[in-house]
């Protein structure tokens, strides 16, 4: 667990480890993902002056084969991440296990998050999804914070099954792996200054419909595809006695405060 810190006391030194998926299947995000790796480096920059913090920075591609790119480089050292092809299977138990084994002397002020569009289909046999809950186990105990971001829901499962907990899912699209890529700076930004991991479902937003990712850095911290949805009340904080009536004038003196009730209210009274 993370030692709560002030946010005026920033941590002088974070480590962030980032294993990133280059499989086939990234091939139409392949453009968008050397924009945002490299938008990604260029705001820690920033960030790191503005916080008075040193981030160094690792990050891991895979696909059938695990690559470094960054080892441990100096954020403020670096410039332009390239070279990214999407091919290959995805050695995901892998990919997160040793880049672990590796860097397993580091205790805290560590955080490592993996990025993914797929399930694990190609590790060598030895990283076992046992395996691979005892590895990170061990981080967590000492401190590291582990997060997990996985194309649509259904590929948070890969992170169940490694025992990480703080995931989120990422709409499989340039302008959704941008968003991705925004939360995850904000986090690392967030556990620099302030000592804590806020979780990734809280920082990563995808709007329905946007070709515009200027704006990213300046999002606020909630999904604009909820703002886009009427707020839908608990039911049993709109409904009352008497349990039979056709006058509803009533209700618009409580303290309702839900676009899908005030809707319905000038529809009209609801068949009973």
């Amino acid at each position: 667990m993370s030692v709560q810190q002030s946010s005026d006391t920033p941590i002088k030194s974070v480590h962030c480890i980032i294993v990133f998926d280059e499989s086939g299947s990234m091939s139409e995000l392949a453009d968008e993902a050397q924009k945002s790796m490299t938008k990604f480096v260029q705001n820690q920059q920033k960030d790191a002056v503005e916080g008075k913090y040193e981030l160094f920075f690792t990050l891991v591609k895979f696909n059938s084969n695990i690559t470094t790119v960054f080892d441990r480089k100096k954020i403020s050292d670096l410039s332009s991440f390239s070279g990214y092809n999407p091919c290959g299977f995805t050695a995901l138990y892998q990919a997160v296990g040793e880049t672990i084994e590796k860097y397993k002397d580091e205790k805290s002020n560590t955080i490592l998050i993996v990025l993914t569009d797929g399930q694990e289909n190609y590790s060598k046999r030895e990283y076992t999804r046992e395996y691979m809950n005892t590895l990170i186990e061990e981080r967590k105990k000492a401190g590291w914070e582990i997060a997990f971001l996985g194309a649509n829901q259904s590929q948070c499962t890969d992170a169940e099954r490694m025992g990480i907990t703080n995931s989120a899912p990422f709409d499989c699209t340039p302008q959704g792996l941008a968003y991705a890529m925004n939360g995850i700076s904000r986090s690392v930004s967030g556990y620099a200054r302030a000592g804590c991991m806020p979780k990734l479902d809280r920082v990563v937003s995808t709007p329905l419909h946007t070709s515009d990712t200027t704006h990213l850095r300046e999002q606020p911290i909630k999904s604009a595809a909820l703002e886009e949805l009427p707020m839908q009340p608990k039911l049993h904080r709109v409904v009352s006695s008497p349990l039979h009536t056709s006058d509803t004038t009533q209700l618009l003196a409580l303290p309702i405060k839900s676009a899908a009730l005030e809707v319905l209210l000038m529809r009209g009274s609801p068949p009973l």
